[in-house]
């Protein structure tokens, strides 16, 4: 992801964490995140992006794949990051 779209701005450190690790407090583990993100109507709206969710349940790689190819719209792919940026911003809360 770049500088452009205003959200991600890269750091020099990244902190690597396993899974569950925000489980403590309040997050999801991945199997709960995919399903916050695939009832989200950006996703509903994308007959496309359903389709690829429930063949593939790793979001994250499925959010890799969206991103890197052209087989996907630009709306597409705006909408799936939305979803997950505010999905992330708010979970536990839920």
């Amino acid at each position: 992801m770049t500088q452009s779209n205003g959200w991600f701005t890269p750091a020099k450190n990244i902190l690597l964490t396993g899974a569950g690790f925000t489980r403590d407090f309040g997050g999801y583990l991945a199997s709960e995140m995919w399903a916050v993100i695939f009832r989200q109507p950006e996703i509903r709206r994308y007959p496309n992006l359903r389709k690829q969710m429930l063949e593939r349940l790793d979001y994250e790689a499925l959010y890799h794949e969206v991103l890197s190819s052209e087989s996907y719209t630009a709306d597409e792919k705006f909408s799936l990051t939305r979803v997950i940026r505010i999905v992330s911003r708010n979970f536990g809360a839920a």
